[in-house]
């Protein structure tokens, strides 16, 4: 995949499945979680390198540690 066929890193976020769906009406727009339009192999590759990298970069570990504490 060429990585120059995507416009912006919107684009790109969008083709992995990673960028919020919303629904939009006059006044409000809720975020609904991960758009379902995606590439579901290259979202799960990402997902899992993630998932390697945040148990072996100390500062990813601190990070994630933080983020699960607030939630």
């Amino acid at each position: 995949m060429e990585i120059n066929r995507f416009r912006s890193f919107d684009h790109l976020s969008s083709y992995v499945g990673l960028a919020p769906s919303t629904y939009s009406s006059r006044q409000k727009e809720p975020v609904m979680g991960l758009s379902q339009r995606q590439n579901i192999i290259l979202r799960n590759i990402l997902t899992e390198a993630a998932w390697i990298a945040s148990g072996r970069d100390p500062v990813l570990t601190m990070t994630f540690g933080r983020l699960v504490k607030r939630k």
